[in-house]
């Protein structure tokens, strides 16, 4: 182990900052879910369906897609100036890095673009199953949106993301100590990269998986040894299918969300919506409303809770593995050196997919059942040390 790694502190302005943060987050949620309010109680939406119908010329598909575009560039207008605030201008009041105007303004650009891409490619998806079979359509709609989500996932990882992030093998003696790690566990031709930026991840699904660690200078050979055993974890056990079901089960229960309150909403309130069904095109920010708001009261906490889960059981996995305890723990101290160390409920609940800094020290540090002669939880997996 040579050591232990003391449990880092949360530097007194990250301290300070992080409350304020959560204040200004939680008012660009509040925002955002005001936008469609506004939509459909002020009647705008049926009035941008009935003008999208004439360009589109009764086009289903085309009315949808012309629909979706223009809400979301119009609400990606309206929250400009308040994401500017919270991206910008909040964190240079503290001093925090933040990319020029130009490049924040870029970034959302291509937000929009993205988003415009998948309500076109998908949007058609849920209003022609809501149409021809309207009891049932949230089940059809999940059974054929998450092998498209995945795809889509799968091609942005894999052939978008390379274009602007460049990927390179790792020098002879760390790819022989990779690999060393993965045959151990029976993986052979692992595709093992490093690149550019923060951390380490495992992209891609099912057979097109690939590791990448970062190639950090700052970082030790034992380090960036230990960090590959955390992502090996994630390869072995397919860790990247388990968020694609747990958004596939998130999905399925939105959907059905808009079904149930969406209909009832409909109901009781379609004069002052302006229409009758969920079937119409003006109904898409009913449907954002209600899976946004579901998303931020019971979808993230869910997500994350299940994520920081597996992060942990990828850590446990990397010290069972090396037994690079004090790498891990260097490593942990070095990503999270300008973090908030300490959860405090909120920030664990809403905002944290990963454990804490701290939380992820104590382990390396106290986590070594090896050393009496105990069995490794994950000891049928791979030849441990």
């Amino acid at each position: 182990m040579n050591g232990l790694v003391p449990i880092p502190a949360t530097l007194p302005i990250i301290a300070r900052f992080y409350p304020r943060a959560d204040w200004v987050w939680v008012g660009t949620q509040l925002f955002a879910l005001a936008i469609p309010l506004v939509f459909l109680l002020s009647g705008l939406s049926p009035r941008l369906c009935a003008f999208c119908e004439r360009v589109a010329g009764g086009r289903k598909y085309w009315v949808i897609t012309i629909f979706a575009c223009l809400y979301l560039s119009l609400a990606a207008l309206v929250t400009l100036p308040v994401g500017y605030f919270a991206d910008i201008l909040f964190r240079r009041a503290w001093h925090g890095p933040t990319p020029t105007t130009a490049q924040w303004l870029v970034g959302q650009g291509v937000a929009l673009l993205r988003e415009c891409i998948l309500a076109a490619a998908l949007l058609w998806v849920p209003y022609t199953f809501v149409r021809r079979t309207p009891k049932t359509w949230w089940l059809w709609s999940t059974a054929v949106l998450v092998p498209l989500l995945a795809v889509a996932l799968g091609v942005y990882q894999l052939i978008l993301t390379p274009l602007w992030t460049p990927y390179r093998s790792p020098d002879p003696v760390l790819a022989s100590r990779f690999e060393a790690l993965a045959a151990r566990c029976g993986a052979t031709h692992v595709p093992i990269y490093l690149f550019s930026g923060p951390g380490e991840t495992v992209v891609g699904v099912g057979p097109f998986r690939r590791i990448l660690v970062t190639d950090d200078p700052n970082l030790s050979q034992d380090e960036q040894v230990v960090l590959f055993a955390h992502e090996l974890k994630h390869y072995l056990l397919d860790d990247t299918w388990k968020p694609i079901v747990m958004l596939a089960a998130l999905l399925f229960a939105g959907l059905w969300v808009v079904h149930i309150i969406g209909g009832a909403a409909i109901r009781v309130f379609r004069r002052r919506l302006g229409f009758s069904d969920l079937a119409d095109p003006a109904s898409f920010p009913l449907a954002v409303f209600i899976l946004s708001l579901s998303w931020f009261l019971i979808g993230l906490p869910v997500f994350n809770a299940v994520s920081r889960h597996i992060e942990f059981e990828a850590d446990r996995f990397a010290l069972e593995l090396t037994h690079l305890n004090r790498a891990e723990g260097l490593a942990q101290v070095y990503f999270d050196k300008y973090q908030l160390n300490e959860y405090y409920s909120f920030y664990r609940i809403w905002r944290a997919d990963h454990p804490s800094g701290s939380a992820r020290v104590r382990l390396a540090n106290t986590y070594h059942p090896w050393t009496a002669g105990k069995p490794s939880v994950y000891g049928k997996l791979c030849r441990m040390p």
